[in-house]
């Protein structure tokens, strides 16, 4: 007879020490420390006063005035601390101990996952009771919390890291046979550009593919026989190369991504003709051309994709402005059909060495489908790992890119004295909870909107970062930040909802939504006017390329406004004129600098006129006199401002590090005193499942 055994005092601090030492949480210092006192109280006896109020003073350091209600950084943190176990509990499957924090509890309880034979279990001094007593819930309420962080991995399933050297690895690309893996990595020196290197996996032996200080080299796919690599040179095109090393020669003058066909004899590559959506094509390399296979219509099209092992099938993943899913089309043409049914699509896709499943990611981990599923689904989750950039060989050896990053953002004083020209009056979003990006400013200034979690959810905060609240209490797919009505008593955003993206409004206290429009196109990135009749739109209802509407506050029939393209529309402070990109961004966040045009037209239609080129989507703010925009150096980034009355441009200061490449992650408040700006740090790792079924 066997029965789950209680953790020893002995058990739990080694199974702390681990935790605090594994990746996850040595990229978290604060997190690291939440865990540490809570578990360290806990073990002592003294889990009963672990309040709010207490982690406030003794584990932030705040006075004895701190009031949870209006600074709520403990339960944020708490919550977070959640997130951070359920997620390291997924990476290790095998792991004796579990240390979770029960929902609306900051005392954590200990069980042991694996049980042991009766005779085996460890004496029980009356202190270890006690303890016990203190601070464990109820068996039940305990086998709760075990199964909450138990993952939905199978234990077949055993995620192990490619070893290679320090630093950020993408791109990762098998050789057919699952030996050698190529990836694009700055290497051991940290360049400044990315090369592409070869690792042996049997041996670990490293070697440098590429060697070119001022380019930058990506997405290396193998060709059949294993001989060469086809692979992206930023800005030059699609090129080839023996795999062994030797002179190159260039298969096609544009591209965005690279896959091999089965053959040998030609390349799939990701693509677009003028400004339409990202297509896949087939680029042959006899010298014959190259010919469209996929049509998306509207949206950044068609993203990563792959070829069956027989060649006949494409699979690949379609973005459609907010919304889209994983779909499979013959290689000869024809309409595609929808694979998935989340309307979201995936981040990357992979088919199984049969050809009869396919195997994809999303930011909740892998999943396996069905290539041949008679109604869309969402097939088997095989990780909770978030992977990105699949790669697979012939015997089921898959190997991935996982990042291992926090984004979130920073609070910048644009008025407060620089240093050298940089900015020094920067902190973090002190509400952080990962994965955020700052939205706008209310008209007074006093509070911003931001999205947070991968499955974003949107939230207020005050404009120095505290008082935190929620506005959409679940998460939404497609969902952006959108605009403060004048009043600041509203907020308009758009989702993704059944498949369609529209536009919604919800009280800036946080409430139901009301939706507003209901056209069979992608309604986005809306603003107020200033007087508060009017909300401007970019919208898909007229064409692939969206457009500048208009309509009534309370939603009704809308006007279209531009003719020529148009993006994130915002009315000047004397009501004159709309300014506006004049293209969306694209869909690979690494060309996103300087790709539009800032434009202007007046609020009631008009000449479009150009105000300033080379400016970059989301990377621009506007106040009633001026417009505030990130400029990329070679080596920095900046703050400029346009000011509108003599166009003329002024450098505001320099950022000491770079912003995430992400949409919508630069604001400015109406007074021109606080910036938001994105914030990334961590790392990109390629990570490895042999054998995965």
């Amino acid at each position: 007879m066997h029965m789950a055994r209680r953790p020893t005092d002995s058990d739990v601090g080694t199974q702390l020490a681990r935790i605090l030492a594994s990746d996850l949480f040595t990229r978290s210092e604060r997190l690291s420390s939440f865990l540490r006192f809570v578990t360290e109280q806990t073990l002592s006896g003294d889990g009963g006063s672990l309040k709010e109020q207490r982690l406030g003073k003794e584990l932030y350091g705040k006075g004895s005035d701190f009031d949870g209600g209006v600074n709520p950084i403990v339960r944020v943190d708490a919550r977070r601390l959640r997130d951070k176990l359920r997620e390291y509990y997924a990476e290790h499957t095998d792991e004796p101990i579990v240390i979770s924090l029960p929902k609306g509890s900051y005392v954590p309880v200990f069980a042991a996952r694996l049980p042991l034979a009766i005779g085996d279990q460890p004496a029980k001094s009356p202190l270890v009771w006690r303890r016990i007593a203190a601070i464990a819930a109820p068996l039940a309420l305990i086998g709760s919390a075990v199964a909450w962080y138990l993952p939905r991995v199978p234990r077949s399933v055993e995620i192990v890291p490619v070893a290679t050297f320090q630093g950020n690895k993408v791109a990762p690309g098998l050789s057919p046979d699952g030996r050698y893996l190529a990836f694009s990595s700055m290497g051991p020196e940290a360049a400044q550009r990315a090369d592409l290197w070869i690792q042996d996996l049997q041996t670990g032996s490293l070697r440098r593919l590429t060697d070119t200080p001022n380019l930058t080299e990506t997405s290396p796919s193998w060709s059949p026989d294993g001989r060469e690599i086809a692979f992206l040179r930023d800005g030059f095109g699609i090129f080839t190369i023996a795999s062994a090393g030797g002179g190159e020669r260039r298969a096609a003058a544009t591209g965005t991504w690279v896959v091999w066909s089965p053959d040998g004899k030609s390349l799939l590559v990701r693509d677009r003709d003028d400004d339409g959506p990202f297509a896949i094509f087939q680029v042959f390399l006899n010298g014959r051309g190259r010919r469209q296979i996929t049509h998306p219509r509207v949206g950044d099209g068609d993203w990563r994709f792959a070829v069956s092992p027989d060649g006949s099938r494409l699979a690949f993943s379609r973005v459609e402005a907010g919304t889209g899913d994983l779909f499979v089309a013959s290689m000869d043409g024809g309409e595609p059909r929808r694979v998935t049914n989340w309307n979201q699509a995936p981040a990357a896709v992979v088919w199984s060495a049969n050809g009869r499943e396919l195997i994809y990611s999303r930011t909740d981990g892998l999943w396996k489908i069905p290539a041949d599923l008679k109604e869309p689904g969402h097939g088997t989750h095989l990780a909770a790992r978030f992977a990105t950039n699949l790669s697979i060989s012939r015997g089921n050896r898959l190997v991935f890119q996982a990042p291992n990053r926090d984004v979130s953002f920073l609070i910048i004083d644009l008025t407060a004295p620089l240093v050298n020209g940089t900015f020094q009056a920067v902190k973090p979003f002190p509400g952080s909870k990962h994965n955020e990006t700052p939205g706008p400013f209310s008209p007074d200034g006093s509070r911003f909107l931001f999205l947070a979690g991968l499955q974003p959810q949107l939230w207020s905060a005050q404009a120095d970062g505290t008082g935190l609240r929620p506005l959409v209490p679940n998460p939404m797919q497609g969902l952006s930040a959108g605009s403060w009505s004048p009043d600041g008593r509203e907020i308009v955003l758009a989702a993704n909802v059944d498949g369609n993206v529209d536009l919604y409004v919800v009280s800036s206290l946080g409430g139901p939504l009301k939706r507003l429009t209901f056209e069979p196109a992608a309604d986005v990135l809306a603003s107020y006017s200033h007087d508060g009749r009017w909300i401007y739109f970019s919208s898909t209802r007229a064409g692939t390329v969206p457009d500048i509407w208009r309509m009534p506050t309370g939603g009704g029939s809308a006007t279209r406004i531009t003719t020529g393209g148009g993006f994130e529309p915002r009315e000047s402070a004397d009501r004159k004129f709309l300014y506006y990109m004049d293209r969306p961004a694209p869909a690979e966040r690494m060309r996103l600098t300087g790709s539009a045009k800032l434009m202007r037209v007046p609020v009631d239609g008009g000449e479009e006129q150009m105000v300033r080129n080379k400016f970059t989507p989301h990377w621009w703010s506007m106040t009633e006199s001026s417009i505030y925009f990130i400029t990329r150096e070679e080596n920095f980034d900046a703050i400029d401002r346009l000011d509108l009355a003599n166009q003329s441009v002024n450098r505001a200061g320099k950022l000491a590090s770079r912003i995430a490449n992400l949409s919508g992650q630069f604001s400015v408040s109406p007074d021109g005193r606080w910036a938001l700006v994105a914030h990334q740090q961590g790392t990109a790792d390629l990570m490895m499942i042999d054998n995965v079924r």
